[in-house]
């Protein structure tokens, strides 16, 4: 977690979120070699595609972004604006996730809605690591009193998401949730990082064809990692809960 701040101090979202899709297949061998959890050779492409992918889109999204002070971020959470309406539609999004998932249990809707509550603890971390870039490199940002609250903003949606993840890998095989949130928090992070910080600036037609097919290929990998685990043969009773183990 603390290199994640770090990283996103240092990178765009666009671009850091992304080549994180390294740590799955690292995830995906210690859940089949340590807990014995299946990993079929559609798991394996299903792996091989999401880092293809995120690092296809990674490699041609915006990177052009400024620091931002306290003034500046208390700018973006205007919702007449679109850094403030993406907030928006990020809340109504998780909303739905938190009612579909109080009436059915669902590997899918679990996995996403830290995923989604990531999406904020994202832009807590970023905004919270250009803060204090800014007040090293500029003037102190922690004498405004917005700094406090978006740091405490931070810590609690960075607590939220830990929670729901908790919550999914202990009801549902970690070869499934890890990849479905990873993708669900990082393509709402690249979205966060277009449309709350303004990164993708000044790009060609090309570039957004192919940051779309790097979108596309995610979406496939992820398709055939959870393919097999929807099948009879998957479904196993933890002896820890109440709910089906996939």
């Amino acid at each position: 977690a603390v290199m994640d701040f770090v990283a996103l101090g240092m990178l765009p979202a666009t671009v850091a979120l992304p080549l994180g899709a390294l740590g799955l297949s690292v995830s995906a061998w210690f859940a089949h070699r340590y807990l014995d959890e299946k990993f079929t050779r559609s798991d394996h492409l299903g792996t091989w595609l999401i880092i293809v992918g995120s690092w296809s889109a990674a490699v041609v999204a915006g990177k052009s972004a400024s620091v931002q002070s306290a003034e500046g971020l208390m700018e973006r959470v205007d919702v007449t604006r679109s850094s403030g309406l993406y907030l928006v539609i990020v809340c109504a999004w998780l909303f739905l996730l938190l009612v579909l998932s109080s009436r059915m249990q669902n590997v899918l809707i679990t996995a996403m809605i830290p995923g989604s509550v990531g999406a904020f603890g994202m832009v807590g971390g970023k905004g919270s690591s250009e803060l204090i870039q800014y007040s090293i490199s500029k003037s102190n940002q922690f004498t405004h009193w917005f700094t406090f609250v978006f740091l405490s903003w931070t810590v609690t949606m960075l607590v939220t998401q830990n929670h729901f993840l908790q919550t999914a890998m202990r009801l549902y095989e970690q070869v499934i949730v890890i990849p479905v949130y990873y993708v669900t928090v990082c393509w709402f992070s690249v979205l966060g990082g277009i449309f709350f910080f303004g990164e993708w600036v000044d790009t060609s037609a090309m570039q957004d064809f192919l940051f779309c097919v790097g979108v596309g290929i995610v979406f496939i990998g992820v398709y055939l990692l959870t393919r097999d685990h929807h099948k009879p043969h998957y479904y196993q009773v933890n002896p820890d809960s109440q709910y089906i183990h996939r």
